[in-house]
């Protein structure tokens, strides 16, 4: 199957999870002199706990042959999330709305409706991307349900690299947002038969209620 990096940027927020609405205080993670004041097991608890936050920053993919880039939007409200991703080229702003139940995929082609996020996978016929492990480690946390192979940690334990489900993950850029140190550029790769895709995310700015 060829993979059409069209047909990935239009499902690529159902893979990431979120939503909309300004609320609490937004940080930025743009400023250098910000550094870690705390250790990873002093917060990752903390971290594991948050239920409702908005996330923006700029997403690029890429599967070895093309490079798309987009603005993200992630808002994440408990199971409750909506996405707004604007700019890859065709396909105009798409917006998503849904929980683990139902999910909603709004673009320039229209509206559509699914019971699961695997089923608006499979009906753009993209790869089982890891909707679940990606929600952790954005806020610089292993994903709890699956074994992590190649652990590397910071001097204060903040998780750099690890590989989970096949997926390596590689997290830098630590910033202090709202209290928690937060990575603030979240890099996966993974080799789908002869294609290695990898999605790099780097995240603007941070709004935790």
């Amino acid at each position: 199957m060829t993979l059409s990096i069209h047909r990935f940027y239009l499902v690529l927020p159902i893979i990431v999870l979120s939503a909309c609405s300004t609320i609490g205080h937004q940080l930025s993670t743009t400023n250098n002199s910000i550094t870690p004041s705390s250790t990873w097991d002093a917060q990752k608890n903390t971290a594991d706990a948050l239920d409702a936050w908005i996330l923006r920053g700029r997403l690029v993919l890429s599967d070895g042959h093309e490079k798309n880039a987009s603005n993200l939007f992630w808002k994440q409200t408990t199971d409750q999330y909506q996405i707004q991703l604007a700019g890859p080229v065709g396909l105009g702003r798409v917006k998503l709305t849904g929980d683990a139940q139902h999910v909603q995929v709004t673009s320039s082609q229209g509206k559509k409706s699914f019971d699961s996020l695997e089923y608006a996978q499979r009906y753009y016929r993209l790869p089982n991307i890891p909707v679940n492990q990606l929600h952790y480690w954005v806020r610089g946390l292993p994903y709890p349900l699956s074994p992590v192979i190649g652990f590397k940690q910071n001097d204060n334990g903040f998780p750099l690299e690890l590989t989970q489900d096949q997926w390596h993950v590689t997290l830098s850029n630590y910033r202090l947002t709202n209290g928690l140190t937060m990575p603030s550029k979240v890099a996966l790769r993974k080799q789908i038969g002869t294609k290695r895709l990898s999605v790099s995310l780097d995240i603007l700015s941070w709004t935790i209620d």
